[in-house]
């Protein structure tokens, strides 16, 4: 169900409170507004941009991503386009963090046994409530920790590289990442708002052909939460401006585009059907709450917020 609203719901990771569902989920902001705000010199942004997309593309280090930057401050300030109190970041972290290029997923703790998924966030003591396995493990590392983002980095001085330092942390014996559909939504809709409803404006198709998905039997008697078909196109249709969106699980005629990436397996193989119930409850949980209740969303043509 879409009203360009949306809510979200995983009781067996991170309940929701029912009522979220009426507080409008706020506007991603755009893209050309970050990359305006990530600093205030416009050709650094390039250079922030150019040493992320090193980082992201071709899995160049962050240390050596963090000495591009230094070393081109450098050059800036040398030939007198920068001065020592420009705001221009001189690590990786902090341009990624400048440019909101972060993770849109959690990683989640798995059961090695029975794959029931939990809050990776929790108790590092936590054992499964089915098979009464831990589900952490202590682990040590001598990786130098990365420094915090938008800490004052940018002195003409260059970094002192951080002591190394065996330090011991529990993570996950078997791991997950998770980002449920409801999260993902509200940036799909800002950005496709019309054309997600676009077919509402179509010509009707004639008797006995079909030429998309809208012309099938399901999408026609598919009912919703109150009873009346979901995707109900009649003029008088109550909650008019309510956004309908339907989504598969699987779906082999797919364009890359148009597929929104929920979560990823552990290997080294594929699970079980039994295992493969637990790894999707937290989703259908979140698909029924979708469903029922919907979420939402402020979007450009509804910035008090429309329900999806």
């Amino acid at each position: 169900q879409a009203n360009h609203d949306a809510a979200a719901h995983s009781p067996m990771l991170q309940p929701n409170n029912p009522s979220d569902a009426d507080v409008p989920i706020e506007m991603p902001p755009a893209s050309h507004q970050v990359l305006e705000d990530s600093s205030e010199v416009w050709f650094w942004r390039v250079v922030m941009l150019l040493c992320s997309w090193l980082h992201l593309q071709y899995h160049v280090p962050y240390r050596a991503c963090t000495l591009i930057l230094q070393v081109m401050r450098l050059i800036f300030i040398t030939v007198g386009l920068l001065t020592r109190d420009s705001d221009a970041p001189i690590t990786l972290l902090t341009s990624l963090h400048r440019l909101q290029l972060r993770d849109n997923f959690e990683i989640k703790a798995m059961c090695i046994s029975c794959c029931q998924v939990y809050d990776g966030n929790s108790d590092t003591t936590l054992q499964c409530s089915t098979c009464n396995i831990p589900l952490f493990k202590s682990t040590s590392t001598n990786a130098p920790p990365e420094p915090a983002p938008d800490t004052a980095d940018t002195s003409d001085q260059p970094a002192k590289p951080p002591l190394h330092a065996n330090v011991k942390t529990s993570v996950p014996r078997l791991q997950t990442p998770y980002s449920l559909l409801s999260a993902q939504l509200p940036e799909y809709v800002v950005r496709l708002e019309r054309s997600l409803d676009a077919w509402r404006e179509w010509e009707p198709t004639p008797d006995g052909e079909l030429r998309s998905v809208q012309d099938g039997k399901l999408w026609k008697t598919l009912p919703g939460p109150d009873g009346v078909p979901f995707f109900d196109n009649q003029p008088g249709r109550a909650n008019p401006d309510e956004l309908r969106i339907g989504v598969t699980l699987g779906f082999d005629g797919y364009q890359s585009r148009n597929l929104i990436l929920c979560c990823l397996t552990p290997g080294p193989k594929e699970l079980t059907a039994d295992e493969l119930q637990h790894f999707m409850k937290a989703y259908v949980d979140d698909l029924l709450q979708l469903y029922n209740e919907g979420i939402l969303v402020k979007t450009p043509l509804h910035p008090n917020g429309e329900s999806t």
